[in-house]
């Protein structure tokens, strides 16, 4: 199918301007500049209960201009206005179905399963297609046969389509895979050879994507295309946002469970290893599963990295105190919040590591004094621990070396980005 002009579409609610509403993407010509057809691209969109959002994601894949589409949408048997939103696009769905489902990863398989492209994607319900996404990504494919996925960045959006933050991910490194899931998912678009064999784990409520890639690395070839390609949604509703420890929880049980199967390095697969025990110890922490979460820092066969390397510091920190909100912290509540730091220390280690005590608490109040701008704050980081303070910044001069300025905020602490796929996952 040819995508469908502005002027074909019914028009947008009253209201509603801008891209997908009143603007479109150019339509493309009938073939490619070399004279060949345009592949065909599947699109599956799999809903529950998001009427509140799906309009825009199937506009925002109806307008693409492309000359070879092929659009499915999975209902899981929406109860609010999806349906009545779905029937207004039929003319332009190659097939709908509304009906209960096992989970998003099984709706997902059931429009692969339907679809007849050779480059195939999915984007949710609740997610947008920036202008000229898949004629931008079907273009690379094409030119590109050895390539087997292509990702680009996206954009993160409130529940209003409000910017929040531009994620600008990075070329493709398979070690680093392991540690993060850098690979948006609503802007990754695949050949049809990827899932030949095995389509997405429905055992998996969060990180089927992030399954996705790890399996594959060993057998497809990545490439990153640096430009914007979707507008990520983060609202109340989303598993990102209202489900994000549990969310992490698998993402790094999945990391975990195909590094084993990966012939690494042994120096590097115990440093990776390390990265998601530590990592895991702290996620069952926060969930009260305080004996595995102590398993899996026992698991950790090199305790002194954990203990001296600052990124395992901040991971803890970011993670157990959600130190974006320091601003609006009370002294009572960071107090609180040093508690807390002190009691998974005590949980997980029985007080066998001193130093890590200390290097946590120092990075809790210097990222505090980062956030909040506050000389007292950083005084007493400093004065928790003067040696990690002191290794930060020896640290931090040789990341900026050659460098002019740098505010105070960026000197002690390194902003992390928004994570997510799950949904980034």
């Amino acid at each position: 199918m040819r995508c469908p002009t502005l002027k074909e579409l019914p028009p947008p609610p009253p209201g509603k301007t801008g891209w997908p509403w009143t603007e479109e993407s150019p339509q493309l010509p009938d073939t490619m500049p070399n004279g060949r057809p345009w592949p065909k691209v599947s699109i599956v969109t799999p809903n529950y209960n998001y009427g509140r959002f799906i309009e825009e994601a199937i506009r925002s894949v109806l307008l693409q201009g492309y000359p070879n589409l092929e659009y499915i949408i999975i209902d899981g048997g929406s109860t609010d206005n999806s349906l009545e939103i779905i029937k207004k696009y039929e003319p332009w769905l190659a097939y709908w179905v509304s009906e209960p489902d096992r989970g998003q990863a099984h709706a997902i398989n059931k429009g692969f399963k339907k679809s007849t492209g050779d480059i195939l994607a999915w984007l949710n319900s609740d997610d947008v297609y920036a202008p000229d996404a898949i004629y931008k990504m079907a273009k690379f494919l094409a030119e590109n046969q050895n390539i087997d996925i292509v990702y680009g960045d996206c954009l993160y959006i409130d529940a209003e389509g409000n910017k929040l933050s531009y994620y600008k991910t990075t070329d493709f490194e398979p070690v680093r895979l392991f540690i993060e899931n850098f690979i948006p998912q609503s802007s990754t678009l695949f050949r049809r050879r990827v899932i030949k064999h095995s389509l997405l784990n429905e055992g998996l409520v969060y990180c089927f994507d992030y399954d996705l890639w790890l399996r594959q690395t060993q057998r497809c070839r990545f490439r990153y295309f640096p430009t914007l390609i979707s507008y990520y949604r983060l609202h109340t509703n989303s598993k990102t946002v209202s489900e994000y420890t549990l969310m992490r929880k698998e993402e790094y049980e999945t990391s975990a469970k195909y590094m084993k199967h990966n012939k690494l390095p042994r120096a590097l697969e115990t440093g990776i290893s390390a990265i998601a025990n530590w990592k895991l110890s702290i996620i069952n922490w926060i969930l009260d599963n305080k004996e595995t979460a102590k398993q899996c820092f026992n698991g950790i066969k090199d305790k002194r990295s954990v203990i001296q390397e600052p990124a395992f510091v901040k991971e803890a920190i970011f993670t157990l105190t959600d130190i974006k909100k320091a601003r609006e912290m009370s002294p009572r509540d960071i107090k609180q919040k040093e508690q807390t730091i002190t009691s998974f220390y005590r949980d997980i280690t029985e007080k066998r590591h001193p130093k890590l005590l200390s290097n946590l608490i120092s990075q809790y109040y210097l990222s505090l004094a980062a956030e909040r701008k506050d000389p007292k704050l950083l005084l007493k980081g400093i004065s928790e621990n003067p040696h990690y303070f002191l290794e930060l910044i020896l640290r931090r001069i040789k990341s900026y070396k050659g460098q002019n300025s740098h505010s105070f905020q960026d000197f002690i602490y390194e902003e992390r980005k928004i994570e997510g796929s799950e949904k980034r996952c």
